[in-house]
């Protein structure tokens, strides 16, 4: 059933997609990041103050995941295939979603951007994007979950399923589970969601890089 269902899509070029490669784009994202916690750390807070609701570190994390997101929707433009363009527009859209989750535009001086991008303005403007990707995807969407599967199972689709896991591991102190006080609960959780999002923007760059070579047959 497993290899029925992964025949429905075409497999992904893994053409530059060298682990060595990967570890090198990892390597850059993690030393940009450690940069602007540097940089951050040199102001007058105190440092559990960083890891404050809408704070510094969230900010770089919605950051990571705009980047991310634009990330995938340059790889779904540069694509060959049809169902790896959808794939990829899909992954930019949740990834979207987590940035916006992230951003308190409510406090912006833009007032168009606190009329969309308020809560409900929010989930409004999703559900619109979700409901036009729905409609691009309505043709094959088995062929459009295999390639999902295609992706998330590869090697340029792994660092999502270990971003998944550490998001889920942020839950549990955002939630309070584990009788460490507040401040560690704090730190604990955006730590977690910020080596996450530095996954998800490992996975978005390995996917312009495939995106570039072309379609495997």
């Amino acid at each position: 059933m497993y290899a029925i269902l992964l025949a429905r899509s075409p497999d992904f070029s893994r053409d530059g997609l060298t682990r060595r490669r990967l570890i090198a784009v990892l390597a850059v994202i993690t030393g940009a990041v450690t940069v602007c916690l540097v940089l951050l750390s040199l102001g007058d807070a105190d440092f559990v103050e960083l890891f404050r609701e809408n704070g510094p570190v969230e900010a770089v994390q919605a950051g990571l995941y705009a980047l991310a997101a634009l990330g995938f929707f340059w790889a779904a433009a540069m694509a060959d295939e049809r169902l790896h363009r959808l794939t990829f527009v899909g992954f930019g859209l949740f990834i979207a979603a987590l940035a916006l989750r992230e951003l308190d535009f409510t406090r912006s001086d833009a007032p168009v951007l606190v009329l969309f991008f308020n809560s409900r303005g929010t989930i409004a403007v999703m559900i619109l994007a979700w409901l036009a990707f729905a409609a691009m995807a309505r043709r094959d969407p088995v062929g459009l979950g295999a390639a999902g599967v295609r992706w998330v199972i590869g090697r340029g689709g792994r660092p999502l399923l270990a971003a998944a896991v550490l998001l889920l591991l942020g839950s549990i102190f955002d939630h309070h589970y584990l009788p460490v006080g507040r401040s560690i609960d704090l730190i604990g959780e955006e730590a977690l969601e910020l080596v996450a999002a530095v996954l998800v923007m490992l996975s978005a760059a390995a996917a312009v890089q495939v995106s570039r070579a072309p379609a495997a047959a």
